[in-house]
């Protein structure tokens, strides 16, 4: 079985979660004008500036919202899968993550753009996602490989690293990751079960905490061995472009494999393609769908430009002696602890812990998402949530390179649709990218407009 599940992961993993998804974020990088570059700036303002922003009473805000995505992306993946894709491709994986982050800007900006103009007014709020911009056929079938999704990279492969970092830290008292586990079980039921509003609440108050205390961390230990960091990016860049043997030969067997192993496990951190993070944006009151899609390019280039080059740099650097293991956070949580000791591995498990748990209540609230579309009554919601509960301790004593590949199974089936669509609907797009530039752009001049009267009006009137 294990056998098989490698074989459909590699085929997945390949032509389809790396050459498709890159040709479809080239098509869309064009489609949009290079979105990505041209409105990158607009993208941070927009961001920054929906910090300060007052939060609505009534609904979802779109900084709620993009914290409970990048809860689904800030998992693991940035964690573990870094340090997975390095064992695997070599240093040079890293590199083609920055070039599926690109391309996946252009991708993610897109789907989210479309799921708000798709979506749709529900009882305790908006609801889409792809199941509502895609055909009615493609929606179901989106809904039912997402659902399954949420069970294999959204909870197992969360549970199993948390699982695993918890081991590590103690090995001699095995109750307590089991009793951590079953905690962490209990509470995502409870969470669950308050719908998507209370998930987009924990996650406004759990990951930003969580992201500066990583990158904190990350860059402590950059700066106690500068050189070392410099030698690691150094090596990032050799490996993504190293041609020492001819094509086929071993250098360039190695060469593929890195490109390959860097996009697929880009592609699992940033989610760009996959179709989940716009179920969270679509609950977002904002006013324009590419508004909304903004905050997509941004969380694309924070989860994988910043995040994993930081673990990468990290990793390597960290590792003088090569990384030998596929078990990322063994191997990450070890760069920590040569790096600044023992104790640091301990603080950085806790995260894992908690950057696992928030992965799983957002992937939680997806699959709920997709129960909703298909039909499903409050029961089986009720269902659903506990079933996903029991997952989260069930997942966690798996065989780790069998829970990867069953994700990279998983995420390949669900990306195929989205993709499909996402290209029928480029027009789309490109239709409200125009429509938001235009209005921004209206609305600039009349407030200069506004300005003007204003300024004259008080200097006649103090004369």
């Amino acid at each position: 079985m294990q056998e098989w599940i490698r074989k459909l992961a590699e085929l997945l993993g390949g032509p389809i979660m790396v050459w498709g998804a890159a040709a479809v974020g080239a098509f869309l990088t064009v489609k949009s004008g290079f979105v990505q570059i041209r409105y990158f700036k607009q993208s941070l303002c927009h961001v920054f500036g929906g910090l300060f922003k007052k939060k609505s009473e009534k609904g979802v805000s779109s900084f709620q919202a993009v914290t409970a995505a990048l809860a689904g992306t800030l998992g693991t993946g940035n964690i573990a899968g870094v340090a997975a894709a390095v064992f695997a491709g070599g240093p040079g994986a890293i590199f083609w993550m920055w070039i599926s982050a690109f391309l996946g800007m252009a991708t993610k900006y897109t789907e989210i753009t479309l799921a708000v103009r798709h979506r749709i007014r529900g009882k305790n709020g908006y609801i889409g996602g792809p199941m509502y911009y895609l055909s009615a056929k493609s929606g179901v079938l989106f809904s039912v490989l997402c659902l399954l999704a949420s069970f294999g990279a959204g909870n197992i492969v969360q549970s199993n690293t948390a699982f695993c970092a918890m081991r590590a830290l103690l090995p001699n008292h095995m109750l307590w990751p089991h009793l951590m586990m079953a905690v962490a079980a209990i509470a995502t039921i409870g969470i669950l079960s308050g719908g998507f509003g209370r998930v987009a609440r924990v996650t406004e108050k759990l990951l930003p905490g969580l992201a500066v205390f990583y990158i904190a961390g990350c860059m402590a230990v950059i700066l106690l061995d500068i050189p070392a960091a410099g030698r690691a990016l150094l090596s990032i860049f050799h490996g993504a472009f190293s041609f020492q043997s001819a094509a086929g030969g071993v250098g360039g067997y190695l060469f593929m494999r890195a490109i390959r192993t860097g996009c697929a496990k880009g592609i699992f951190t940033n989610e760009a393609g996959l179709g989940s993070a716009p179920i969270a944006h679509a609950a977002a009151n904002c006013r324009y769908p590419a508004e909304q899609g903004l905050w997509g390019i941004f969380e694309v280039f924070f989860d994988t430009i910043v995040m994993c080059t930081l673990t990468g740099i990290v990793v390597i650097s960290a590792n003088p002696g090569g990384i030998n293991s596929e078990d990322g956070v063994a191997v990450t949580m070890s760069a920590f602890s040569n790096a600044l000791g023992h104790w640091s591995a301990y603080l950085l498990g806790f995260a894992v812990l908690l950057f696992a748990f928030a992965s799983i209540l957002a992937w939680g609230s997806y699959g709920a998402a997709c129960i909703t579309y298909l039909g499903g009554t409050k029961r089986a919601l009720r269902r659903y949530r506990i079933l996903y509960g029991m997952a989260v301790y069930a997942g966690a004593v798996l065989q780790v390179s069998m829970v990867w590949d069953l994700a990279d199974v998983l995420n390949g089936m669900m990306m195929l649709p989205n993709l499909c669509g996402l290209v029928w609907l480029s027009s789309e797009m490109r239709e409200e990218t125009k429509r938001l530039f235009v209005k921004k752009s209206c609305e600039k001049r009349r407030k200069g407009t506004l300005c003007m009267k204003k300024s004259r009006f008080q200097r006649n009137t103090s004369l």
